[in-house]
């Protein structure tokens, strides 16, 4: 009987101790599991943040795409619309210069009228003073007065 409340005794020694031990590791465990949870809750709110800004990101990529595409489609329409003006001003320059020529080939061919009536004109006065010579040398022949 002493043996066995030895025994019990020990064993509630042992017990008490096994308890002593247990509480602060029951409270330690208590404290990972605490922690865990703070570090899966930081986590999460951690991965929230990353999709958040990564959707932000996707947003800013996708606008700045967006401006860069309507001022490429602005150059472009400015660029045509450039060329379209180039080609009219190139029509107008190469109708003026027709024109230019046009003027310049009647202004050379009025010159020559011009020029072919003066010698026309030259010889006629030319022909009518031997005329006129040729009247009064047959009316001084013919004994005629001679009118001037």
């Amino acid at each position: 009987a002493k043996a066995a409340l030895l025994r019990k005794e020990h064993l509630e020694l042992v017990l008490e101790e096994i308890v002593s031990k247990e509480e602060p590791l029951h409270r330690r465990v208590v404290e990972v599991d605490e922690e865990a949870a703070e570090r899966r809750h930081l986590n999460n709110i951690f991965t929230i943040q990353r999709r958040d800004i990564a959707e932000r990101e996707t947003a800013q990529r996708v606008e700045r795409d967006r401006l860069r595409r309507l001022q490429e489609q602005k150059d472009n329409d400015r660029r045509l619309q450039d060329e379209q003006r180039q080609r009219e001003l190139d029509a107008e320059a190469a109708e003026a210069e027709e024109e230019l020529a046009r003027q310049r080939q009647r202004s050379k061919r009025r010159k020559q009228q011009e020029e072919e009536d003066r010698i026309r004109a030259e010889e006629l006065a030319k022909l009518f003073e031997k005329e006129r010579a040729a009247v009064e040398y047959g009316a001084t022949a013919a004994g005629l007065p001679q009118y001037r």
